[in-house]
């Protein structure tokens, strides 16, 4: 099953939906959309992720959804969507839309981090037009996210302006989960890393920069710099300090984050730009052994140019 969230803040791309693709057969059947609602089609979507947040057994779609008007102001809200329990296996039939909060509008990720409480699941959001980066926690016994008095919330970050994207990750290698952040926009840009505290309900997030001078070439309405950023492991080993893929969205650029040493208290990275289109938008980059030679394949998306870059990283 593919899952593909849609919809954008620019004119004419606003309606949003969560639609599946069954791809298990010999062909692909499809789309099924399961945001039903005239209400959600209001929203437009980011990124799906499976969980089970009621206990009932089966994966339902967490997401975060935004929306802002030409003249008006903007929300966002993260949200998950309820596998159906009647007509389970029919996907015909739109699932139901229960909201956890607020200020969180694009990507997220899922995690369980430690507490004086024991481990905690948790769901760690961005705000683009809030500029909040937040943290949501549940305490129900089972992990389940369905009793809203159970769920709880706090905010990481609100002065970085339009947090753009975040990936939980050990990132200096010291055994302990650690926040990759990038704060997206025209003046306001940056890729960041936050060491997440002992308690993370109480807690100090202690925040290092990687870079912050990021130079988007489009101003419009949704233009900034820079996108996504994610973690890429070494191919000769599996643990220690991780390389960064960035992918610089209007500033036309993708970037490789190097880590200037092994040691857990220098955050210090070395910026390699592999890719300078120079004009245009560069989208969040894939990769992927596809060949099978021990060494990762690049997929840099130039959505402007209509073209998909190809690298082999090796290291």
């Amino acid at each position: 099953m593919v899952v593909v969230a849609g919809g954008f803040l620019v004119p004419f791309k606003t309606k949003g939906t969560i639609t599946l693709f069954n791809t298990t057969g010999t062909s692909i059947v499809g789309p099924y959309e399961i945001t039903g609602g005239n209400e959600d089609h209001e929203w437009f979507y980011h990124r799906v992720r499976w969980l089970d947040m009621n206990g009932d057994g089966v994966k339902d779609a967490v997401t975060c959804r935004g929306k802002k008007s030409i003249f008006g102001g903007s929300s966002g809200e993260l949200v998950w969507y309820e596998h159906p329990t009647v007509y389970r296996d029919n996907l015909l039939y739109p699932w139901t839309a229960h909201i956890l909060g607020d200020d969180s509008d694009t990507f997220f990720d899922i995690t369980s981090l430690p507490s004086s409480d024991g481990m905690l699941p948790c769901i760690i959001t961005t705000g683009y037009f809030s500029n909040k980066l937040k943290i949501y926690w549940t305490t129900d016994p089972n992990g389940s996210w369905n009793d809203l008095s159970t769920v709880h919330s706090r905010i990481i970050e609100s002065d970085i302006g339009h947090v753009f994207d975040v990936q939980v990750s050990d990132l200096n290698g010291d055994g302990k989960l650690d926040l990759l952040v990038t704060a997206n926009g025209v003046s306001q840009t940056g890729l960041y890393i936050y060491e997440i505290p002992t308690d993370f309900r109480t807690g100090n997030f202690i925040r290092h920069v990687l870079k912050s001078d990021f130079h988007t070439h489009n101003i419009l309405p949704g233009g900034g710099a820079p996108g996504s950023a994610q973690i890429i492991k070494s191919s000769s080993t599996s643990t220690g300090k991780p390389m960064i893929l960035l992918s610089g969205d209007d500033d036309s650029r993708a970037y490789l984050f190097s880590p200037a040493s092994t040691s857990v208290s220098d955050w210090t990275y070395q910026m390699n730009i592999f890719l300078d289109l120079h004009s245009g938008t560069v989208g969040g980059i894939a990769y992927s052994d596809v060949d099978a030679d021990g060494f990762p394949e690049l997929f840099v998306p130039a959505y402007s140019k209509n073209l998909v870059y190809i690298y082999t990283l090796k290291q």
